[in-house]
């Protein structure tokens, strides 16, 4: 993961989630792929531990992130944020998640 941090975001150090957008037509559907979630499980079970709650719903939280950032989401700017971090906690909550959604800031 660290080494993909660095070829794709250019930050050292290994990340908890990398999302890589796609949308080209799957060749067996025709629908669009949307891309691949790469979740680091060793940065995700820290994260659980310091956020109190079980390595399951830190996954639950980090899939669900990768995914927003698949449909156009991101986080780079205070507005966009609050955003992002309110649609990921009604997504969470939807799916019954134990995670600890991001804070707004």
């Amino acid at each position: 993961m660290a080494r993909l941090h660095l070829e794709h975001m250019r930050e050292p150090g290994p990340t908890d989630v990398l999302s890589y957008a796609d949308g080209d037509p799957d060749p067996e559907s025709g629908l669009p792929y949307l891309g691949d979630v790469v979740i680091c499980v060793p940065v995700a079970e820290q994260q659980a531990r310091a956020g109190g709650h079980p390595l399951a719903a830190e996954l639950e939280l980090l899939a669900v992130h990768g995914t927003l950032h698949l449909l156009g989401y991101d986080h780079d700017t205070p507005a966009t944020r609050r955003a992002m971090w309110r649609l990921q906690a009604q997504v969470l909550e939807q799916i019954g998640s134990q995670a600890k959604p991001l804070e707004f800031e």
